[in-house]
């Protein structure tokens, strides 16, 4: 059995690993950088660390907008280091028979970073691939702030 996290942006719905997620948090007020990536909304200061918030509807080719009460924050975690997605809802934790879970080609699942895709009530759910995803942006620079640290530091490939 594997256990997923599953959340929404626009109409479709996503999934990602449990052990990828720290915790989920209703969306508080974002930092924006001048001149940041079009990618990273800016940095949130949560419980003394400070986090990238990554515009989680670009990267998913959902249309953007602004964020809102409503949307909650995924801080996940991969390659040591912590970054928020912004989402517009969570549904919870949902297990799935590995025999559910189907690993796709490339071409017909999507981007790179969807690994698989399985079924929950009568639709289908994207299951992203974290280190892929965000090994897709780490081609560019970016500000990624280290677990317990207070300090930002830049990294790139």
């Amino acid at each position: 059995m594997n256990h997923f996290l599953l959340f929404k942006v626009d109409d479709k719905n996503f999934g990602l690993n449990l052990l990828n997620v720290e915790r989920v948090v209703r969306s508080v007020e974002v930092t924006p950088l001048p001149s940041s990536q079009e990618y990273l909304l800016g940095l949130v200061d949560v419980q003394g660390s400070v986090i990238q918030a990554l515009n989680t509807r670009r990267l998913l080719g959902a249309p953007e907008r602004d964020i809102e009460l409503s949307d909650q924050f995924i801080i996940a975690k991969t390659s040591g280091h912590s970054l928020i997605l912004v989402v517009d809802s969570v549904f919870g934790v949902v297990e799935f028979p590995l025999k559910n879970v189907v690993a796709g080609k490339r071409e017909a699942v999507g981007p790179g970073y969807v690994d698989s895709v399985t079924r929950f009530d009568d639709s289908l759910v994207l299951i992203i691939d974290l280190e892929k995803f965000v090994s897709l942006l780490e081609h560019t620079e970016t500000l990624i702030s280290e677990p317990g640290s207070k300090k930002i530091k830049y990294i790139c490939d």
